[in-house]
């Protein structure tokens, strides 16, 4: 299944292939999500962080991945890789490992801002 795009007033654009976000955030200019292609046991990127921003007028370009894996490929338990994360309308991404209590905010330019452990 690919996802679709679609304009504001949801009037249907192509097929975005291989694009299968099991969480987004969004804000005027960039999308983020899940990187599936750092998940599992055998990613195929794994050295890609777990979480990939792109412009909004293209997911297909990825412009930084963030969050990197903490449990290497083929390691148990692949729970503490999954992360939840949020964007504002400034760009400023906070993210967290499940279920480790550490916050990691990021500026608007993607790098480290700040983190609580």
């Amino acid at each position: 299944m690919q996802d679709q795009q679609h304009t504001p007033e949801m009037n249907s654009l192509e097929a975005i292939p291989e694009f299968y976000p099991s969480m987004i955030s969004v804000s005027d200019e960039k999308i983020i999500y899940q990187n599936q292609c750092s998940s599992g046991f055998s990613p195929s990127e794994p050295t890609q962080g777990r979480i990939g921003i792109s412009l909004i007028h293209d997911v297909r370009d990825t412009l930084k991945t963030i969050m990197p894996r903490i449990i290497p490929e083929g390691f148990q338990p692949q729970v503490f890789n999954h992360v939840y994360f949020s964007m504002n309308n400034h760009n400023r991404i906070a993210a967290s490992y499940t279920p480790i209590p550490w916050i990691l905010l990021y500026d608007d330019n993607h790098e480290l801002e700040k983190y609580w452990y």
